[in-house]
């Protein structure tokens, strides 16, 4: 009798050992999904939010959302990873103007190592400010930020010219 209780739990406690690696295995499996889904959710909502604030990311930094890396640093967002700002409404000249304004702010506020990233940010506020003059041309303060942002990328004709129509 003990040697057939013994050769009983022989069999038993391969069949529990099975049974708890079957349970754990499906508890990942439902774990990895959960996660998945998550990060489906939040790459769909990144989306949605830089549709709808008009945000173009560059390829890269998309990529790095695909592949689900982008979403797990604390600051997962980077000025360099945009490529263009599209304004959806364009009868608002203040949304592009707003843009413009944040733009030469972020450029303003790099050191002088990022001179190329500075310098492309400026180019991205010029043409906001410009969408915005296209609505409301004689706008005195984006005049003024224009002539202010050619004076810093050295083009002084431009900032000449902005000077003077900020001035009229």
């Amino acid at each position: 009798l003990l040697l057939d209780s013994a050769q009983g739990s022989d069999h038993s406690l391969p069949t529990a050992v099975a049974a708890t690696t079957r349970e754990q295995s499906q508890e990942e499996v439902e774990n990895k999904k959960r996660a998945t889904r998550s990060m489906r959710m939040k790459l769909h909502l990144f989306h949605r939010i830089s549709d709808m604030a008009g945000i173009l990311f560059s390829k890269d930094s998309l990529d790095s959302f695909v592949s689900m890396k982008g979403f797990q640093s604390d600051n997962p967002f980077e000025s360099s990873m945009i490529e263009e700002l599209r304004p959806k409404f364009k009868h608002m000249s203040v949304l592009e103007q707003s843009r413009g304004m944040l733009l030469k702010q972020i450029a303003d506020i790099l050191d002088s190592s990022q001179s190329k990233e500075r310098k492309r940010l400026y180019n991205l506020s010029i043409q906001n400010l410009k969408r915005s003059l296209e609505s409301n041309t004689t706008n005195p303060d984006t005049l003024q930020v224009c002539c202010e942002i050619y004076l810093k990328l050295n083009d002084l004709p431009r900032s000449s010219l902005f000077l003077h129509l900020s001035k009229e």
